[in-house]
């Protein structure tokens, strides 16, 4: 099998396995056929996009950083090392090899910047930054510096989740349509990531466990790598005509037969537009309002015009990552050309035009929730629920019988819309005077320049709201600060001519008991605790009370460790009271050493058993500073007698920490 590359201590290990599978030639050792990600790692060995060592080992447990998962998304995706590879088109060469000239004066930043940037894997990394599939912002997810050094960061499920939106093409997709995860810990998942998330979950390739939960704070290891990497690309072939390696310049691709099914203003020069293949993928692009889209007589009609529904075909390309539609031919004549006799069904809401083309007419009532911004308008309905419309370019606005434009309107003004196939042709407004109420959770909360900003969950979508100072705000019946509202908290909100007038939360406090997971020190820090079997997340508030009873001392939230014993006084979902009750002052891992880094500034480490993982017989890089208590035969050490084979016990003073206290070298 070509372009397999051999870490040096991966090869020296051999590891007994229940069954042998043979695939390519290499013999399947560590992964036995019923394990839950075998046909994908066999998948993913046959095309070169994953190896098994010399003697056939995979380590399905073994964690991966950015840098191992930028080579399995690079091979993944099309990309060959074009100095070694041969039978590769010259044009795609050519390609591969320009691309990564034009990304090697960024990845030298980067390599600069870090001292523990890992340069073997920058021609994989240039060919994703060329194809769209990173950006250089995500360059600094790779590693990060710390008081003790730096640390090359192990990707999570979440994170692995957006870029396997991204090889399917689908981040538009997965973004525009999102409304919630469906987990029990959406809470737990970056914002950003959501979107992700959800959309994997619809395609079956991300799962709840047992208690709903998706777990996105998991590491990655080979084996999740390999299922949801391999699982997407079997998606992607079989909803895609294009089965070449794809292009890092445009990539034209050609014309197929769709169906039309929403166009969305995208800014002030292009549209979104969803398209529904014949398989029923649905997909959106961009396109710029310059774009020609013909009838099928050959003539011209602006894009406001097109009727939903319609049938056309398209010519698809590539733009620096954005997939742009180039031309539009339709295979039908259903436009809404309001200047082609049309008569209107005031009883109906349907228009016929004189060539017998039927177009839906609605009107819609009720108050708007924001203002209007990006062309679109969201209503509060009779029924209490909220809708977004779309605005057509010649839409006509009329505020109290003054023709005016969409910024004008205001929140609670009553609003009369007219729909036309999904888009709004007129909007007639009159200035509300009453005032707008609605209820939700708060997920988030941010301190702005006059009150704060909340994001609100309700009836499964979000919403932000700001509510000024000046708000009359009561807790649990009690006039409060606004301050006082906390993450979780059940509000009720009124609004008059637009701004928020009165707040009124619930809250409940609770007490549990658990172990730390994870710690995220932030603006607004979070802890995630395992209690009874189940990884939660806790807001820490502005006012949180930390004790350690252990130490008998007041603490904060940088004192806290992984694997401490804690007790959580908690208001909705916040922090208010947290007491350490124990904590590991000192975990040991023994292993062997399997290579020593440069200038011995690490060490990596075939240990016995992984306290975070909870597995046995894996790779650990760890860190080793000069000052590193390293101790052989009783006596003090340098680090420079650390040797390949050397049995160690490593020691840690805390279960979170990157550098162990002491080395202990066993004869």
């Amino acid at each position: 099998m070509s372009f397999r590359r051999f870490s040096k201590y991966i090869c020296a290990l051999s590891l007994a396995a229940a069954c042998t599978i043979t695939t390519m030639g290499a013999t399947l050792t560590d992964v036995t056929s019923s394990h839950w990600a075998y046909s994908s790692i066999v998948d993913l060995e046959e095309r070169g996009v994953m190896a098994l060592t010399s003697s056939g080992q995979f380590f399905p447990n073994q964690t991966m950083d950015y840098f191992e998962i930028a080579d399995v998304m690079a091979k993944a995706t099309g990309y060959v090392d074009v100095d070694i590879a041969t039978n590769v088109d010259e044009t795609f060469k050519a390609q591969i090899k320009a691309n990564y000239e034009k990304q090697k004066a960024t990845l030298a930043t980067y390599a600069a910047k870090y001292s523990t940037w890992n340069s073997a894997y920058n021609k994989q990394i240039a060919y994703l930054l060329g194809r769209g599939y990173i950006s250089t912002s995500d360059l600094d997810k790779f590693i990060t510096k710390t008081s003790s050094g730096e640390v090359k960061n192990i990707v999570t499920k979440e994170e692995l989740a957006v870029l396997v939106v991204r090889l399917l093409e689908r981040e538009k997709t997965a973004t525009s349509t999102y409304t919630t995860t469906g987990f029990k810990d959406e809470s737990s998942i970056q914002v950003a990531n959501r979107p992700h998330m959800a959309y994997l979950k619809t395609l079956g390739l991300i799962t709840a466990d047992a208690s709903g939960n998706s777990n996105a704070n998991m590491k990655v290891t080979k084996a999740l790598c390999a299922k949801m990497i391999s699982s997407a690309l079997k998606i992607k072939e079989s909803t895609s005509s294009n089965s070449g390696s794809g292009s890092l310049a445009d990539t034209n691709q050609d014309a197929s037969l769709v169906t039309i099914t929403k166009v969305l203003t995208k800014n002030t020069s292009e549209y979104y537009m969803c398209l529904k293949n014949s398989n029923g993928e649905v997909k959106y692009y961009s396109i710029k309002k310059t774009t020609k889209i013909l009838d099928a007589s050959g003539n011209e009609v602006a894009i406001t015009k097109l009727e939903l529904g319609s049938q056309a075909k398209v010519n698809i390309n590539t733009e620096n990552g954005t997939d742009y539609i180039t031309s539009i031919q339709l295979v039908n004549s259903n436009t809404t050309d309001s200047n082609a006799g049309n008569t209107t069904d005031n009883t109906t809401g349907n228009t016929t035009d004189n060539t017998g083309t039927t177009t839906q007419t609605t009107t819609v009532t009720g108050t708007l929730l924001e203002k209007v911004s990006n062309g679109i308008i969201r209503l509060s309905l009779s029924n209490s629920a909220a809708k977004a419309y779309v605005l057509s370019d010649d839409c006509s606005i009329t505020l109290n019988g003054t023709t005016v434009t969409a910024d004008r309107l205001s929140i609670s003004d009553a609003i009369t819309l007219t729909v036309k196939n999904n888009a709004v042709t007129s909007i007639v407004a009159t200035t509300g005077t009453g005032s707008l109420t609605s209820n939700g959770q708060i997920t988030e909360k941010k301190l702005s320049g006059a009150g704060y900003v909340f994001t609100v969950k309700q009836n499964g979508s979000t919403s932000i709201v700001t509510i000024p100072d000046s708000a009359e705000v009561t807790r649990n019946n009690k006039s409060v600060d606004l301050r006082d509202i906390r993450i979780g908290d059940t509000i009720k909100v009124t609004k008059k001519n637009g701004i928020v007038t009165g707040v009124e939360a619930t809250g409940v406090r609770s007490t549990v008991t658990g172990t730390i997971k994870e710690i995220h020190i932030a603006q607004t820090s979070k802890v995630l605790v395992n209690v009874n079997n189940e990884t939660k997340t806790y807001i820490l508030g502005n006012d949180v009370e930390m004790y350690n009873n252990y130490e008998k001392e007041f603490i904060t939230v940088r004192d806290l460790h992984l694997g401490q014993e804690v007790t959580l006084l908690l208001d909705s979902e916040e922090v208010i009271s947290l007491d350490v009750e124990d904590t590991s002052t000192s975990v040991n891992l023994m292993g062997t050493i399997t290579n020593v880094g440069k200038n011995y500034s690490y060490i990596d480490v075939l240990v016995d058993y992984d306290y975070v993982t909870g597995e046995s017989k894996v790779y650990k890089r760890i860190e080793v500073d000069s000052d590193t208590h390293i101790t052989l035969n009783g006596k003090k050490q340098n680090r420079s007698i650390l040797e390949e084979d050397m049995e160690i016990v490593i020691n840690y003073k805390y279960l979170d920490d990157t550098v162990p206290e002491k080395i202990l070298v066993i004869q």
